[in-house]
């Protein structure tokens, strides 16, 4: 993963552009398994999120509808 090109899965930053910085590998804290590569901010938001997805689907539901 080294060189030009590290995007974050999810909002698929460049590393290093806007603030971005290094690029977070991100694992799952109920298995361990690593899932793969995010920035900062997209990391932290499912962290926040406390990795439960359905909450993230209520959250887009939310931002859709409003």
């Amino acid at each position: 993963m080294e060189g030009v090109g590290r995007r974050c899965m999810i909002c698929k930053s460049i590393e290093g552009d806007g603030g971005i910085g290094t690029l977070h590998i991100d694992h799952s804290h109920k298995t361990g398994k690593i899932r793969g590569v995010l920035c900062r901010f997209c990391n932290n938001g499912i962290g926040n999120f406390k990795d439960e997805p359905e909450l993230l689907r209520r959250s887009a539901e939310y931002l859709e509808d409003n």
